[in-house]
């Protein structure tokens, strides 16, 4: 096998085309999140509704992170 230096080969495993598909078997909505679901929780999180949150985790993953 041809090694890579560190940073090449991390780059190389995430641009791998089957990499989106291999994550999103993970996710228990079973596919990986879109831009605007990720765009929708920094602009919430940034505006006045959000004001009077403090000290909170907000994951947007799919709920990858509750398995």
């Amino acid at each position: 096998m041809h090694r890579l230096p560190d940073h090449n080969r991390c780059s190389a495993v995430m641009t791998a085309p089957e990499q989106p598909q291999h994550l999103a078997a993970r996710v228990p909505l079973s596919r990986p999140g879109r831009p605007e679901e990720i765009a929708t929780a920094v602009a919430f999180s940034a505006c006045g509704q959000s004001s009077f949150i403090t000290g909170s985790s907000l994951y947007v993953d799919g709920g990858l992170n509750q398995i």
